[in-house]
């Protein structure tokens, strides 16, 4: 991946030193001049150009590692180079279905425990029969559509960050998938910043709103600038069978959006609900906070997973997401 990526995205991936394919030792570029952007997100730190970088990154490894750019031949062969099966194991059930781990009531059921502070509000959500056959239709997705080379863990832990640069690191988990499961997971993680932003502790309201509304910003414009520069690629380097066929670019971007919704709030629902740690609510002030961050993010998992296919772009579904915020602050 990184060797294919230094080609791509030289400017996303840190250069590759040294690599020992017997031994699984490798040596790569020094980052640490930047920093982790999850870390900093929690200090309510803002990064104006991540969404840009981020979105670019991933726009042209995906277009540039599909059907649309390269031939078939060579598309088929990184497909089965990148099967990546018993990394992926891990993610094709836990992450969709939650099977085999845990103990107890709520393990059996669910397939993970959850935090008992708020079990029976997560137990309404997550158990809605609606919303467990929209994850495993999610999963069949992720299953099925081996459209790109992804990197598969792309969170905000594994983003480099300064003002100015982006790097990405620890694609361990790559693999020939659905392009929008790698939107949608990052996706994720800046919906629990968006949450905790709500109930995190700020020298003043006017800051507490503008950090949640550059969460919820940086959102939407991941998302079209990932278009903006998808579709860049395609009208400049598509094969011929992909130019100039009416309505394909705007099905492919409908399609793309909703299933990014629907992997970003499948993606969220462990991060909530399960009885374990993130850094995104565990920092935020007392109890009261984090229960509240958690039950406002399990509430726009569920509204999200349910709704992802009526959004008719990304501007909708955020304003959605605002007037959702709006409604579980008023019920406080």
């Amino acid at each position: 991946y990184m060797k294919i990526g230094r080609v791509i995205v030289p400017e996303y991936i840190p250069e590759l030193y040294f690599y020992d394919d017997e031994n699984l030792v490798f040596a790569v570029e020094d980052v640490s001049y930047l920093k982790i952007s999850r870390f900093q997100l929690n200090k309510s730190e803002t990064f104006p150009k991540m969404a840009q970088q981020a979105a670019d990154y991933l726009a042209r490894m995906h277009f540039y590692t599909s059907d649309y750019y390269l031939d078939t031949e060579t598309f088929r062969k990184l497909q089965v180079r990148f099967m990546n099966s018993k990394m992926r194991k891990f993610f094709d059930d836990r992450t969709f279905i939650s099977f085999d781990c845990g103990e107890g009531k709520d393990a059996e059921e669910i397939g993970f425990e959850l935090n008992p502070e708020y079990a029976e509000e997560t137990r309404k959500l997550i158990l809605d029969p609606r919303v467990v056959l929209e994850r495993h239709k999610l999963r069949d997705l992720y299953m099925r559509k081996a459209e790109a080379l992804l990197h598969a863990d792309f969170h905000t832990s594994n983003v480099f960050v300064s003002k100015e640069q982006l790097k990405a690191i620890d694609m361990e988990f790559t693999f020939f998938g659905p392009a929008a499961y790698d939107l949608g997971y990052l996706q994720a993680n800046l919906l629990s910043q968006c949450a905790s932003g709500v109930f995190r502790s700020f020298p003043s309201q006017q800051e507490r709103i503008a950090f949640v509304s550059y969460i919820l910003t940086t959102m939407q414009q991941i998302f079209t600038e990932y278009c903006r520069v998808f579709f860049e690629c395609w009208n400049k380097d598509a094969k011929p069978i992909y130019q100039g066929v009416p309505g394909l670019q705007e099905y492919v971007q409908k399609q793309l959006l909703q299933d990014m919704i629907g992997f970003c709030a499948n993606s969220h629902i462990f991060r909530c609900a399960a009885d374990i740690g993130y850094p995104e609510y565990d920092d935020l002030a007392d109890k009261d906070a984090i229960r509240n961050a958690k039950l406002l993010s399990l509430q726009m998992d569920h509204r999200m997973i349910l709704r992802r296919t009526e959004y008719p772009d990304a501007q909708s579904w955020i304003v959605d997401m605002m007037a959702l915020i709006n409604e579980f602050l008023e019920k406080q």
